[in-house]
């Protein structure tokens, strides 16, 4: 996952162009100074550095959600928008972690 974390931060004195952002391994920093964070099964913060040309710092946070407490998505490509599929009783859901779907009684709907 890659994050523009300074789209949102600005050098009071002087220019954006300056800073430059640090952060810990397993995360990395690229050449325009985007954070590089792999997304593991388990959510995580990321804390970050931001540096001035002055010296002076600044630290944040970022919040990964970890792929094991996703929902299931649609692939875009398989069923476009505005298209109509009809619905298939030997379609199953496709599991995204290892809790296998389970059917609810109507009641237990609210």
């Amino acid at each position: 996952m890659e994050v523009p974390v300074l789209e949102n931060d600005e050098d009071p004195d002087g220019a954006r162009d300056d800073l430059t952002v640090s952060v810990a391994e397993p995360a990395r920093v690229t050449g325009e100074q985007r954070l590089v964070v792999p997304v593991a099964e388990d959510p995580q913060v990321v804390l970050y550095t931001i540096r001035d040309k002055d010296g002076n710092t600044a630290q944040a946070a970022i919040f990964v959600p970890g792929t094991r407490h996703l929902p299931p998505t649609l692939d875009p490509d398989q069923l476009p928008a505005q298209s109509q599929k009809a619905a298939d009783p030997a379609d199953r859901p496709v599991e995204v972690c290892s809790h296998p779907p389970r059917p609810r009684r109507q009641g237990d709907l609210s």
